[in-house]
């Protein structure tokens, strides 16, 4: 069994103006120090269940990445 972390998330609406409308997005807050790997984060966005989940780590430098899944 994995390791038990916290993950500080919300969940938006995405690609509207009003509340309760377009679609479901879970975005979620990683720590820099976070040691994921790509079956976690599948894992977490399936355990929202909603179409959209984005992770978000903080920016170190000039470097960013993107990473799809």
């Amino acid at each position: 069994m994995g390791k038990k972390r916290a993950v500080k998330y919300f969940v938006v609406d995405a690609f509207t103006d009003s509340a309760f409308k377009g679609n479901a997005a879970a975005v979620c807050f990683l720590n820099d120090d976070d040691d994921i790997d790509d079956a976690w984060v599948q894992s977490l966005a399936a355990e929202f269940n909603i179409s959209f989940t984005c992770f978000l780590t903080p920016i170190t430098g000039f470097e960013a990445r993107l990473k799809q899944a």
